[in-house]
């Protein structure tokens, strides 16, 4: 018995923590919506979870990579709930240019500071084209059958995004993209 307490006691078994992964990205979500870019850092959001600041690197080599997963996630979701129920073309686009507006919404005072953008332009130059082929696979889907649909579909992909960006009204700028579906 003394035997078995005192050995038993000296052994540490490491802390199981279930759905880490999860519990850090909802964290630093909530951190960098709440607090901001600069506020939200690896050591902040592993004290939140309980989580040691070593594991957190395990799963997140950076600030950047952290934030850049859950962005991830949320871009995937506000695409997947592009519907095409009824096939009507301006459905579809008026779908997409939501979902671009609703995503950069959510993240309007991450797009605004300085410090993120010098953080994230490094990448930005590599995800763009990632971006436009999303989006020109949705667009594909609008469109009739053209010789130069890959090229159409990115041309849209490129103008629904800049004129998201800019807050340009869908109504303004349906009639132009309606003529090159």
């Amino acid at each position: 018995q003394y035997y078995y307490e005192h050995v038993h006691k000296r052994i540490d078994m490491p802390k199981i923590i279930i759905n880490a992964r999860e519990e850090i990205l909802k964290e630093a979500k909530r951190q960098l919506l709440e607090n901001g870019y600069s506020a939200t850092t690896i050591r902040s959001v592993a004290k939140a979870t309980g989580i040691a600041t070593g594991t957190v690197y395990n799963y997140f080599p950076s600030k950047d990579m952290l934030l850049a997963s859950f962005m991830m996630e949320d871009w995937k979701e506000k695409l997947s709930s592009v519907t095409y129920n009824s096939g009507d073309k301006r459905e579809i686009i008026q779908g997409i240019y939501n979902a671009i507006i609703s995503f950069s919404n959510k993240y309007e005072n991450l797009f605004k500071d300085k410090e993120a953008l010098t953080a994230f332009n490094s990448s930005l130059g590599d995800k763009h084209p990632i971006l436009i082929s999303q989006l020109a696979s949705l667009v594909m889907d609008a469109m009739a059958d053209k010789d130069d649909k890959e090229f159409i579909s990115s041309f849209i992909a490129e103008s629904l995004l800049s004129w998201a960006m800019r807050g340009t009204d869908f109504d303004r700028i349906y009639g132009i993209i309606e003529k090159l579906l």
